[in-house]
């Protein structure tokens, strides 16, 4: 099964799930498309301000600290010898050059070029991880087999931005990792073909409760791969308890409610001491 995974720039997150991708044996992954949009419909220095503008350099400040320890570690990272590809720092990029994969970086994936550049590479599949690009119907219209999405929050509730921000900051007990169709432009509202329920704990920063979604995430995501694979109908009926929900860029005032909270965005020993494959 021929497959595009789209993602972020230097996403460790993304990046640990997409090296799991690359090692599926029935997964041909023909592509990695990369967004090369910080925010949607703004440029990077656009989408800086406005961040900070409403976000405050708190929020803004732990993501470029992710952002950077991962983009200046795994450039590092590649020069040492015997670097092992299960260290997180370890690049997908590197396994991509020996499997001669090309990377895309795409500002807007819904141009008629971009367009006609996917349909070249005959795709089944496409792979959303952590893409903060919107799909529209003729994107979506070019896998066979449709488009799904791995979301870290147990949908339909906390749809949007920083889903793991947002339950840390409105007192939530549990959230989830949920892999669903794209099959409009409605964020994260397609059908839902599976899910996990993942407590939240007291010691919880942001970095680590997206980490604990990710690791329980990825089995979750190549098993329903697998399944679409081999034809079998993923289906996963939604918890009726559960209210539906979407949240966007939190404000300043988010933020402050979150750190009343005693919660954290992540902490020097979580960042050095990533989780290893």
């Amino acid at each position: 099964m021929n497959a595009v995974i789209f993602t972020s720039s230097h996403h460790m997150l993304a990046n640990y799930i997409i090296k799991h991708l690359l090692s599926m044996h029935d997964l041909n992954i023909v592509a990695i498309v990369e967004s090369d949009a910080v925010y949607p419909g703004k440029g990077k220095w656009q989408s800086l301000i406005f961040m900070i503008r409403k976000s405050g350099l708190q929020y803004v400040g732990s993501q470029i600290i992710k952002f950077l320890y991962f983009h200046i570690g795994s450039t590092l990272y590649g020069f040492f010898p015997g670097n092992k590809p299960s260290h997180i720092l370890y690049s997908y990029h590197e396994i991509t050059k020996t499997k001669h994969i090309p990377i895309l970086l795409e500002k807007n994936i819904n141009t008629q070029t971009f367009i006609t550049t996917m349909q070249s590479l005959k795709p089944d599949l496409f792979v959303s991880i952590f893409f903060n690009q919107i799909f529209k119907k003729n994107v979506l219209s070019l896998p066979k087999r449709g488009t799904i999405n791995l979301h870290p929050a147990y949908l339909p509730s906390y749809r949007g931005l920083s889903p793991t921000f947002w339950v840390l900051a409105n007192g939530e007990h549990h959230t989830g990792i949920t892999v669903h169709r794209i099959d409009s432009e409605a964020i994260d509202a397609g059908q839902i073909l599976g899910q996990i329920r993942i407590p939240i704990l007291a010691q919880d920063t942001e970095y680590s409760l997206y980490w604990r979604c990710v690791r329980m995430g990825v089995p979750l995501l190549e098993d329903i791969i697998t399944s679409i694979d081999r034809n079998k109908r993923n289906h996963a009926k939604p918890d009726s308890r559960v209210k539906p929900s979407y949240f966007s860029l939190p404000k300043k005032s988010d933020v402050n409610r979150f750190c009343a909270r005693g919660r954290k965005f992540l902490t020097l020993r979580q960042l050095v001491g990533s989780p290893k494959f």
